[in-house]
């Protein structure tokens, strides 16, 4: 069975590292027409992402599901995600800040471009 370990739920900080690496790997972030961003799971594993879900709604995080993803949508609502979980993953680290400095996300054709004219290109994968 596929869900986040028992112990997990005992330490928030473990909690939280395991949620960011299921961002880092499986997660999004990407515009919405009128909410401006959404941070999105995709969690095609029922029990996972019940577990995922419960993990969110233990550390009070708003977040919203349907059968295959868990997302954050709105700039609150992503805000309390980057706040209380981050991400260790340059590419959406990045779309994060230009979203934050121009209060849209940029699109995975304008990140590619930005982090190729800032020589960022080498760490594109990461």
């Amino acid at each position: 069975q596929l869900i986040i370990p028992q112990p997990y739920f005992q330490n928030q900080e473990l909690l939280k590292a395991f949620l960011r690496g299921m961002f880092d790997t499986d997660g999004s972030l990407y515009p919405h027409k009128s909410a401006k961003i959404i941070i999105e799971l995709s969690i095609t594993h029922k029990e996972l992402q019940e577990s995922c879900f419960q993990a969110f709604t233990l550390l009070k995080l708003p977040v919203k599901r349907t059968t295959n993803r868990i997302y954050f949508i709105g700039h609150e609502k992503s805000s309390l995600f980057f706040e209380n979980i981050g991400s260790s993953n340059f590419r959406q680290l990045k779309k994060y800040e230009i979203y934050k400095e121009v209060g849209s996300v940029p699109k995975n054709k304008q990140i590619e471009s930005y982090l190729k004219e800032r020589n960022f290109s080498s760490t594109m994968g990461q």
